[in-house]
């Protein structure tokens, strides 16, 4: 994905510039990007921006009166007295004024790097959430940066030795939480975080932390929804205020809704495109059935992509190795990014909003242990359907790995009240290690912008009282007050592939998974006994049984299949328990998608031809 790669020795040497333009070349997926260079004329130290040609307006590297300091920013700025033609000029009076102090009063999605010849250093900076990536690696050389992990495998002296932490919690969680990465050595630069590199080392700085006002008074409900509704009205028009085709990623949820409501106050109708996607759009009360209602009603244009499960055998491994397998998605994308290729092409879109937000995990909790099981964060003897495939002795040692990182994570804060840690770790752990990196991925094909992650939305939150965080309770009643009309019917049902039918009748699926598995990857048969993965794998379970019938049952008995919903949901509410658990499909996904990384960055497997297809030199 695009972002900054860089090198930045610390002795005399010269950097290796083939090595710098390999770690370019990994990265550079598509011929559409462009490159900002800017190397040292003693070759000290080289970096590089890669970018969609979307969003700068002016020109880079920003280059002070006296030349003494160079400014580049991958991203963009929201301070309403910013433009798009004076963000970096922005980034160097602060720096000027307040030193290492500056972030601190940026609002927005961004990584900046300032080289600063007069304080002989380098200053790395991003954002509150991290939303864009920089993997790091710290040698006896220098450092080493990139926005994807697979650059990084390039660099000669890399000890590529899968790191056992990152494997217990990708089985365990869906993703690598607590800052792993599939290589010990290589760190990921922590949200709002400072870099700063010099002759007397590397040194991180910490300007921000997300931490909540547990003794907040209470100035009521009514007073809050004011004070909500201008908040979310300001974000949003700064992220549609520049001159881009801008698309809406429209389910029957609440966020994305709140976003078209906000727009349609900025922009006309026909400036608007609205997208949904899933496996069919004729699934009874599904979101993409109330989307597409919902945009008929207020007069903008919609587009549904239907995906293709039997493409997923040709697809996985691209969407795999773009992803750096960070999540357990995969299966989301049977086509990998091709329907942001599509979005971006046939509709011209831009800039697709999106509704990552921070006004509470839906989901809630009584105990440390709901709390976590909410994001997703299992410890692994808790997921019966590992103990079937991983043997005791290996099962304990990976369990005592993410026991490890989900104490050390309880660890973290102080915080008292059980949905303040829920919220905190929500965006510390799930938006920044999970949604974050979805995010990243897309940002291959298109720009993505997330309103409500907003710096003025997060400073009041965390002046808010816990109760109106539960459950969403003051963003929803806020919303719906705002826009009564787009809230006239809600979704109960998703619209995404429904893995555990297609183990069961996909031919294909079941072909390549026999075909993936039967190759031997010697890390993966280190972990997982294989004999009783294929027995795991042709099981056909109660809960496969259920999930296999439910299209069946939502068409011929959509009455009854609502009320189910609705029950559903109300338990789910009144117990704080989720209901998706870990099922059989979601155990094949992250053993696969972990075979699959390891063939392809371990092992040095070709890259993926559908990835070849459309890369400008990535092979």
């Amino acid at each position: 994905m695009p972002g900054f790669v860089g090198i930045f020795h610390k002795d005399l040497e010269p950097i290796n510039l083939a090595l710098f333009d390999s770690m370019i070349s990994a990265i550079s997926h598509r011929h559409i990007y462009t490159k900002t260079l800017v190397i040292s004329p003693d070759n000290q130290y080289a970096l590089a921006d890669i970018s969609l040609p979307i969003l700068h307006s002016e020109r880079q590297p920003f280059i002070s009166h006296d030349g003494k300091i160079k400014i580049l920013m991958h991203g963009e700025l929201y301070n309403e007295e910013v433009n798009e033609f004076n963000q970096l000029a922005y980034i160097y009076e602060l720096y000027r004024t307040f030193d290492l102090n500056f972030p601190q009063h940026l609002n927005g999605s961004f990584l900046i790097c300032i080289l600063d010849e007069q304080k002989k250093r380098v200053v790395i900076a991003n954002d509150r959430t991290a939303s864009r990536p920089l993997f790091y690696l710290l040698s006896a050389q220098g450092l080493y940066c990139a926005p994807e992990l697979k650059a990084l495998l390039r660099v000669p002296h890399l000890r590529k030795e899968l790191n056992p932490s990152a494997v217990a919690s990708f089985l365990s969680c869906g993703y690598l939480i607590n800052g792993e990465t599939w290589v010990e050595d290589i760190k990921t630069l922590d949200s709002a975080t400072l870099l700063v590199l010099s002759a007397e080392g590397v040194h991180f700085h910490k300007y921000w932390n997300f931490i909540f006002n547990e003794d907040a008074k209470d100035l009521g409900a009514e007073c809050y929804q004011e004070i909500l509704s201008d908040l979310i009205l300001k974000a949003v028009r700064t992220r549609v205020r520049t001159p881009h085709k801008y698309g809406i990623l429209l389910s029957g949820g609440y966020d994305s809704r709140a976003i078209l409501g906000c727009v349609l106050r900025e922009k006309n109708c026909e400036e608007i495109k609205t997208i949904s996607w899933g496996n069919r759009e004729d699934i009874a009360d599904s979101d993409c059935v109330v989307a597409r209602r919902l945009a008929k009603k207020v007069g903008v244009h919609h587009t549904f992509y239907e995906l293709d499960p039997e493409k997923f055998p040709r697809h996985a491994k691209d969407f795999i190795y773009l992803s750096d397998a960070l999540t357990d998605a995969c299966g989301n994308y049977p086509e990998s990014l091709k329907i942001f290729e599509r979005i971006r092409e046939e509709l011209g879109v831009e800039v697709l909003l999106r509704g990552d937000e921070c006004f509470g995990w839906l989901a809630t909790a009584f105990d440390e242990k709901s709390m976590f099981e909410t994001l997703g964060i299992y410890r692994l003897n808790e997921v019966s359907g590992f103990q079937k495939i991983i043997d005791p002795e290996k099962m304990a040692i990976f369990g005592e790995k993410i026991d490890h990182s989900i104490d050390k994570l309880s660890r973290k804060i102080a915080l008292r009240k059980i949905h303040n840690r829920k919220d905190f770790f929500y965006l510390d752990q799930r938006l920044k290690s999970y949604l974050n990196p979805l995010s990243h991925v897309k940002r291959i094909e298109i720009e993505l912008r997330n309103p409500f992650i907003d710096n003025n939305i997060i400073d009041f939150l965390v002046e808010l009282p816990e109760k109106y965080r539960i459950r969403k309770s003051l963003y929803v009643s806020t919303i719906r007050k705002m826009f009564p009309e787009i809230f006239t019917e809600m979704a109960f049902e998703a619209n995404l592939l429904g893995w555990e039918r297609q183990l069961d009748e996909s031919r294909a699926l079941k072909r390549f998974l026999e075909e993936e598995f039967a190759r031997d990857t010697a890390e993966i048969y280190r972990i997982i006994d294989f004999k009783r993965f294929k027995e795991f794998r042709s099981n056909n379970s109660k809960q496969s049984f259920l999930r296999r019938h439910q299209d069946r049952w939502s068409k011929e008995y959509p009455g009854t299949y609502k009320a189910m919903k609705y029950i559903q949901a109300y338990l789910s509410k009144k117990t704080g328990r989720m209901t998706m658990g870990i099922g059989r499909g979601v155990i094949i996904r992250r053993v696969l998608t972990l075979k699959i990384w390891c063939d392809l960055f371990l092992n040095e497997n070709p890259v993926p031809e559908t990835a070849g297809e459309r890369v400008g030199g990535g092979k």
